[in-house]
């Protein structure tokens, strides 16, 4: 233990990118050879026998360790019915005179979220 008694365990960087046209393509993602991927396809996107190939998050890395995600923040937002983002993003979006983003259309208010996860 320090001397100050403190011990930081993890640390966490995100950042939230408005990317409508963007497409989560997993095998675009370049790793270290000793690395792990995991995908989760959205379900709600599933046509008649399986996912349709939209991905809504790949990871790699694990926790304790280094990790990278990069996920649907829109469509988790929507799901939890987190009211705060589309407040942040949107007092952002004006500062830039932007439209404030419409959450019911997904090809105007893509939102990725990239988060960086550093752990003991």
């Amino acid at each position: 233990m320090p001397p100050d008694g403190v011990s930081i365990g993890r640390v966490d960087f995100a950042v939230d990118i408005l990317a409508p046209e963007f497409d989560l393509e997993p095998e675009h993602f370049i790793m270290h050879a000793r690395s792990r991927r995991k995908t989760f396809a959205d379900l709600e996107q599933m046509q008649t026998h399986g996912p349709s190939g939209r991905f809504k998050s790949v990871t790699i890395g694990k926790q304790p360790g280094r990790q990278v995600i990069v996920y649907d923040k829109r469509k988790e937002v929507l799901s939890k019915r987190t009211v705060e983002w589309p407040i942040i993003w949107n007092r952002n979006l004006e500062k830039m005179g932007l439209p404030e983003l419409d959450l019911v259309d997904r090809a105007k208010s893509q939102v990725w979220r990239v988060e960086l996860r550093m752990g003991k």
